[in-house]
């Protein structure tokens, strides 16, 4: 069973808006706030849209401009959108999208490397080391930001 979230008791139940958010309270904390109905789902959820799957820990992302590389090397080989969805066997809305801005997950930018034979992608900092630079930077004592009175 899981834990009210404002007293800690193992008897949470119900959730309840306690000033602007919704905690899994006890009942008996659930008077501090409006109790909320989570409807019933009846069917299942609809698969989420892709978005970039980028990770904070990859040392690679797509090419900044992208979409406009896309667009340019499909016109070179005089292909249309949906010629170019069939021959990376993605949808001409994926490819739609990739040149209007969309940055894809890795998994598309990687067919269409193959297919246009070109790199797609750059080398990044990876949010680790973007992490130790900022400590290397950030090593400072207490009495370099105190404001020292008697100064």
């Amino acid at each position: 069973m899981k834990e009210c979230e404002v007293c800690g008791k193992r008897e949470a139940v119900t959730k309840a808006e306690i000033e602007g958010v919704v905690l899994e309270v006890c009942e008996k904390c659930a008077k501090f706030g409006k109790k909320v109905r989570t409807p019933k789902l009846l069917a299942k959820p609809s698969k989420p849209a892709p978005f970039p799957a980028l990770s904070f820990f990859e040392d690679e992302t797509p090419i900044e401009n992208l979409g406009e590389v896309v667009k340019k090397l499909r016109e070179e080989k005089k292909f249309s959108q949906e010629e170019l969805a069939k021959a990376v066997k993605e949808s001409v809305s994926i490819i739609k999208r990739i040149e209007e801005g969309w940055v894809p997950p890795m998994k598309i930018v990687e067919k269409l490397e193959k297919f246009f034979k070109v790199s797609l992608r750059e080398k990044t900092e990876s949010f680790l080391e973007k992490k130790e630079e900022k400590k290397e930077k950030a090593k400072l004592t207490i009495g370099d930001v105190a404001d020292i009175k008697g100064k």
